[in-house]
């Protein structure tokens, strides 16, 4: 499994990692004196990947939702000169606008 980040938690802080969607990977358990009696353990824990995609689909939707993403494609278009209507001058919007759409599809199935 691959992680967007990796992080190492106390025993008090390794349920809030997991509840927000946190894996454990790994243990490490450690003593502060020589008769092992005073043992810690820290936790050894990762982001997936597909749960940091998930976030960032899910803000994306939200924006759709309120109708930015016309407005995404209006600022491209504004920002390089082009009329969206004029098909025939904006070759390199269609791409940017056909790679979010691909992008999109694929990643909500």
């Amino acid at each position: 499994m691959d992680y967007i980040k990796i992080a190492a938690a106390t025993e008090r802080d390794v349920n809030s990692y997991l509840k927000d969607g946190w894996k454990l990977i790994d243990t490490t358990k450690y003593s502060y004196d020589e008769s092992g009696d005073e043992t810690r353990i820290t936790y050894h824990l990762g982001y997936p990947v597909g749960n940091h995609i998930s976030d960032l689909l899910s803000i994306i939707s939200s924006y759709e939702e309120s109708g930015f993403k016309e407005k995404l494609f209006s600022k491209w278009a504004e920002d390089s000169g082009i009329n969206l209507d004029d098909y025939s001058e904006n070759g390199a919007i269609l791409e940017a606008i056909t790679k979010y759409e691909k992008v999109m599809l694929k990643t909500r199935k």
